[in-house]
């Protein structure tokens, strides 16, 4: 990149990148592209910047992430619970079978999710640590 003496040089443009964050904050990063730089030299910059955006999207994105899934795991575990209880009775009613059905179903899914999730956390954390 063109990192020498640009008195001479004028700004010949300017560019902002905006991300919004998964917690609800936006950055915004800007910078200015002067007339001695080339298409290159340009080219670097913002690539510079997309990498320092994504980098901090993915920081942001982690605790969201994190968040997630540990309401999965709650639901799973108030399922689990569910399916003891019920389990446990003498004489199940045919309303006590259709509750044990679902939560089994939604342990099923739960599972699912807790495994997207925690897959999602890795490849986020091996991102951000690049």
């Amino acid at each position: 990149m063109n990192q020498g003496d640009n008195n001479n040089g004028a700004v010949a443009g300017s560019f902002t990148l905006a991300a919004q964050l998964p917690n609800g904050k936006s950055l915004t990063f800007s910078g200015y592209v002067l007339q001695a730089e080339s298409l290159t030299d340009v080219n670097t910059k913002l690539d510079m910047a997309v990498a320092v955006v994504e980098r901090q999207r993915l920081h942001a994105e982690i605790p969201e992430l994190e968040a997630k899934l540990e309401q999965h795991l709650r639901a799973k575990r108030q399922s689990e619970a569910i399916i003891k209880e019920v389990s446990g009775k003498d004489r199940p009613t045919s309303q006590d079978k259709q509750m044990l059905n679902t939560h089994r179903v939604n342990i099923t899914m739960l599972d699912e999710e807790i495994k997207r999730g925690s897959e999602a956390i890795e490849k986020a954390r091996l991102q951000f640590a690049a």
